[in-house]
């Protein structure tokens, strides 16, 4: 497989089209790279998984605009306790106390979001909750999903 160079460490690029096949060889040769992938770097690039770059786009450009509103706008749906989903801004997580005891604040935000399955949902599942602009993010993540 190839490698994408990032901070002095190589990123794999794992092409996962043969998981989809019935060989099963080819089929674990994928779980093992991805297994590697996790383990060894901690990321992966994913290729060979069959969504459409439209979607893909429709779905970057709703993401960028939720993440150019005003942080007011994105906190509509804060990630709390009892909803461990949505919005968390700069500096709200610290990853390296997970291998620390103590750390740096990290400089991202993230936005989530769990669908769950369409069928056969459990009936205690949180239902998703969406802020309110931009109004492309719920077509476009559902779309993506």
């Amino acid at each position: 497989s190839a490698s994408v160079i990032m901070a002095e460490r190589p990123v794999p690029v794992i092409d996962i089209s043969p998981f989809f096949g019935a060989d099963e060889a080819k089929r674990n040769a994928v779980v093992e790279e991805v297994r590697e992938a996790c383990e060894k770097v901690g990321f992966m690039i994913i290729v060979g998984h069959g969504v459409p770059k439209d979607v893909i786009d429709t779905a970057w450009t709703a993401g960028k605009d939720f993440f150019d509103l005003p942080t007011a706008d994105k906190m509509e749906v804060p990630m709390t306790p009892d909803y461990v989903y949505g919005y968390t801004g700069l500096g709200d997580e610290v990853l390296s106390r997970s291998t620390e005891s103590h750390g740096v604040a990290d400089l991202k935000e993230t936005f989530q979001i769990c669908l769950g399955p369409q069928v056969g949902a459990d009936p205690d599942m949180i239902p998703p909750r969406w802020p309110s602009k931009p109004e492309s993010l719920k077509p476009a993540l559902t779309g993506y999903y």
